[in-house]
């Protein structure tokens, strides 16, 4: 039995599922705080009485003696350099490391206006477990002396630890007046789709998170809202394709965390920006912020707003194929365009209770209008009929309405990192959108054909959770983490379609549809770290409970999903020495379908295409497996094994005799994917940092639908991605990016390759409090999308060109101080960011 078999064997859901499922589903959220609270009290009684540890104290000044506050001061090993913790200096000068095992460090003291101080080996043992050392004196550098000094520090734009990847993308100019579905299309590793879909590491089932917390939402709502969301709101985007136990088990494709900006400098400060861009289209971006903080609250207010007006072309090619041979042909010509104005108010604030006690509660709002005018002509060749034309228009008018809070606590405990939080959230998203559709049909010999249909729909998706953390070191030992989540999620979607004759609008039932699903999912996980010599390990496992229920109110058809399942996960990493690393990531997930792949309403695309959703379709379960190797923290390869049962992929179905096609999500056995990922970056000289990424995926699959087995690809896909970053002077920057898509297949759909070259240029100016920049994108307007499917009755073809070749200026103002003050406090903003990049 292999090791991935011993591994995953005891989180098969047949054994235990049926069990824990009858117990847990009769539990509430509120039993769920109580054990958890509980349960950490009692954690924290033996935490007092475990083994004592060792400590080292000291205090900064500088050459007259003065106490230095605010200053970095890093423990590291003695051995190999590595940081073992960080902290700041108090108002007085001094620190205090604690619990420090036995050992040899060093301690490094660094302030900005003087020079690094190094000491010499500092060594703590049984006989010597306390350890003050002497004050340590820094001396000023010569720039202190200057009246005025001007210092830029930048944080890298790519930046890699063992379990994933940080893309600081307020650095990238690229990113500037682009919407974040744009940018995200520039990430390393990232694929959009035709519709928008992301892939990340050639893997469509990814769980997008905003600030830590999962939006929940997949497809066209997902897509709309992050084309919505402006790039200038945002800090950083985090890729964790390998997440621990502490996450939701939602995603083999890995979390992409959106992260937004937040205020940290004391006092009132703010910024204001403005951009216009030209494709086919003119666009629009503006907004700010504005930030007022000191020691008892952290205030932050922003809002923004884009108008983003888009041209869509496809080409479609459809031959209908009975016993083998061909027996019509459909072309059909579709334009597009779209547009979006969206607004995204935000309100977020830090109440410093006490110096271990911070309250975050936060709202944000997304409303936004899309209109979308859709026209197509199509023609129709058949060997048994008159040739016939189609021509489809469709003007649909969506409105948006999307609302979200949190309140988030955290306790630190003591000063050893204990710490307890606890996060409730809120979400409301709503939509009322309208469709107005035309056909005519023209065949030869016969009266026209003319039809109207009216679609009024109405969606709403609601979400309550409570959610609860907890962290012990338990000294000279390991790091014991464990949590809590329990969530209520609630979709509804209600789709009245009227024709619209002379006598007025006539309901069509057939067509119309009322669809309501409800999903409950309680969860618990444990997680231990622990460090061994060389050798950090973290072991985790989650548990989680299903209970879904969907209901078709029309038709009055019920759909279950009731399941109790386990999800264990491991990372080891190995540090060789400063320069080498190796990692061994194992997990176990679980992809459930997206609320709307469940409702079996037929949405219109053109004449004769249609979306349809499947009610029967299962989760799909992914077992993963990860090596990694990385030198000098600038080289990283990777080397990946993924299996997946019920595989969940999209097909399509055909009816000759109707000349109709429609797409719907399947499940199919199985598939199982190889990866491998070559990353490269590093800052070659001062002005010059180039980030490069090359992933080789080979995905195969085994399952047969309509008749017919899905076919293997040919050859490994391919994804190439490079970066650069210039700093031309202190005042001119400039980016430049390549993206280059050679083929992929995802499921059935096989793609062609596509290309973008994009690239920008940036100047400060008013004293380096703003900037002005010109960014272009896809310059030469080579990206597209062409994917063909075939099945045993048709071969589908699809050509698809968007408005990409956009050229953007962007302007930006910073107000208020210009130097940072650290507090002593932590700020919510800091805990909700060590609480998303923890392993």
């Amino acid at each position: 039995m292999s090791i991935l078999k011993y591994f995953f064997q005891f989180a098969n859901p047949l054994s235990s599922g049926i069990f824990f499922s009858k117990q847990l589903s009769g539990l509430n959220i509120y039993f769920y705080a109580w054990t958890f609270f509980s349960f950490a009290g009692c954690t924290n009684l033996f935490a007092g009485i475990a083994l004592h540890d060792g400590s080292i104290s000291g205090r900064i000044v500088n050459q007259q003696g003065a106490p230095i506050d605010y200053g970095t001061i890093v423990l590291k090993n003695a051995a190999d350099s590595s940081v073992v913790k960080i902290m700041l200096s108090s108002v007085d000068g001094a620190f205090t490391f604690k619990p420090v095992q036995n050992g040899s460090y060093l301690i490094s003291a660094q302030v900005l206006g003087y020079h690094q101080l190094i000491t010499n080996t500092i060594i703590v043992s049984e006989s010597k477990h306390e350890v003050n050392i002497p004050d340590l004196v820094l001396v000023a550098s010569k720039a202190t002396e200057l009246q005025q000094v001007s210092i830029t520090a930048q944080t890298p734009f790519i930046e890699r630890t063992a379990d994933r990847t940080t893309i600081n993308i307020q650095n990238s100019i690229l990113s500037e007046g682009a919407s974040m579905l744009e940018v995200m299309e520039k990430l390393p590793g990232i694929i959009i789709g035709p519709d928008g879909q992301i892939i990340l590491n050639g893997n469509p089932q990814v769980n997008v998170y905003i600030d830590g917390r999962s939006t929940r939402l997949s497809g066209q709502e997902l897509t709309n809202f992050l084309t919505g969301l402006a790039s200038s709101n945002i800090q950083k985007v985090e890729l964790i394709p390998k997440p621990s136990a502490k996450y939701e088990a939602a995603g083999s494709g890995g979390i992409i965390n959106i992260v937004r900006k937040k205020g940290k400098k004391n006092g009132l400060n703010g910024t204001i920006n403005g951009g216009f861009s030209q494709g086919r289209y003119s666009k629009s971006s503006g907004g700010g912020a504005v930030n007022f903080k000191n020691d008892v609250i952290n205030l932050s207010v922003s809002e923004n707003y884009m108008y983003n007006k888009g041209f869509r072309s496809s080409l479609a090619t459809t031959n209908f194929i009975s016993a083998g041979s061909l027996q019509s042909s459909l072309a059909s010509q579709n334009n597009h365009i779209r547009t979006y104005k969206t607004h995204t108010p935000s309100i977020g604030v830090d109440i410093y209770l006490t110096p271990k006690t911070t309250l975050t509660i936060s709202g944000n709002g997304e409303l936004q209008t899309f209109n979308n005018k859709s026209n197509s002509n199509s023609q129709l060749n058949s060997q048994n009929l008159n040739n016939t034309a189609f021509t489809f228009l469709n003007i649909s008018e969506d409105v948006l309405a999307n609302y979200s809070s949190n309140a988030h606590l955290v306790q630190q405990v003591d000063t050893t990192g204990q710490e307890l939080s606890l996060d409730i959230d809120l979400l409301s998203y709503n939509t009322d959108a309208d469709q107005n559709i035309f056909n005519n049909q023209i065949q030869s010999g016969l009266p026209d054909v003319n039809t109207n249909i009216l679609l009024n729909q109405d969606r709403e998706l609601s979400l309550f959770s409570i959610k609860g953390d907890y962290v012990l070191p338990i000294k000279n030992k390991f790091i014991f983490e464990t949590g809590f989540k329990s969530s209520r999620v609630s979709s509804k979607t209600d789709s009245r379609y009227f024709e619209m004759l002379t006598q007025g609008a006539v309901k069509d039932d057939a067509l119309s549809n009322n669809f309501n699903y409800t999903e409950i999912i309680n969860a618990g996980y444990v997680n231990i770290k622990k460090t061994i010599s060389k050798m950090d390990v973290q072991l985790g496992i989650r548990a989680e409970n299903t209970n879904g229920k969907g209901e078709e109110i029309i038709s009055n058809e019920i759909l279950k999903r009731n399941y109790f399942q386990l999800f264990p996960s491991a990372l080891v990493t190995y540090k060789v020495n400063k320069n080498h690393q190796f990692t061994l990531n194992l997990s176990r997930r679980i992809d459930r379908p997206a609320y709307s792949s469940l409702n079996p309403l037929r949405r219109f695309i053109n004449t004769t295409t249609y979306l349809q959703g499947n009610s029967f379709l299962r989760p799909q379960d992914s077992y993963n497996m990860e090596i990694g190797y990385s030198y000098l923290n600038a080289l990283f390869m990777t080397v990946s094994y993924r299996h997946i049962s019920n595989f969940m992929t999209n097909w399509v179905f055909a009816d000759p005799g109707e000349f109709v096609t429609v797409s719907q999500p399947i499940n199919i056995k199985s598939s199982t994917t190889l990866n491998f990922d070559l990353s490269y970056s590093k800052k070659i000289n001062s002005f010059w940092f180039t980030n490069n990424n090359l992933i080789v995926f080979y995905p195969t699959f085994k399952g047969k639908t309509d008749g017919l087995v899905i076919a293997n690809p040919k050859g490994p896909s391919t994804y190439m991605n490079s970066s650069h970053t210039l700093t031309l002077s202190s005042r001119y920057s400039a980016d430049l990016g390549f993206l280059y898509i050679p083929n992929y297949q995802d499921g059935a759909y096989n793609y062609e390759p596509t290309y973008n070259l994009s690239f920008g240029l940036k100047r400060s100016i008013l004293n380096n409090k703003g900037s002005i920049s010109v960014n272009v994108n896809d310059a030469l307007r080579s990206q597209g999308y062409a994917s063909t499917i075939t099945t045993s009755t048709i071969n589908d073809t699809w050509k698809v060109k968007n408005d990409t070749r956009i050229v953007r200026l962007n302007l930006s103002y910073r107000f208020g101080k210009s130097q940072s003050k650290p507090v002593k406090k932590v700020s919510g903003a800091e805990e909700e960011k060590k609480r998303s990049t923890s392993n």
